[in-house]
């Protein structure tokens, strides 16, 4: 528990000094066919996971199925990658 409250405001502090301090950050919407078919393919991984019924565990408190935990972690380190190689290679902000 301290930890986690340490590393939120350590994270808090850096993003107080990196943030401009006057002017809002708006980042203007364009379409990018990329991130069109990457949210496709999340949610399709995400559905299919949830309906994967084999090889149940208890992780924690949890009842939870053991592949779908795999692949979807999987899934979610290479969409990290290809988001932020896109970011580098565009110079572009992605807009949430």
């Amino acid at each position: 528990m301290v930890s986690m409250v340490i590393v939120l405001i350590a994270t808090l502090i850096i993003f107080w000094r990196i943030l401009p301090k006057d002017e809002r950050i708006y980042v203007e919407f364009e379409r990018s066919r990329l991130m069109d078919y990457l949210s496709v393919i999340t949610v399709a991984v995400f559905v299919v996971s949830m309906f994967l019924v084999f090889d149940p565990t208890r992780l924690v408190a949890s009842n939870v199925n053991l592949t779908a935990v795999r692949i979807v972690t999987v899934w979610t380190a290479i969409l990290a990658v290809i988001m932020l190689a896109y970011r580098l290679y565009s110079k572009k902000e992605i807009p949430v």
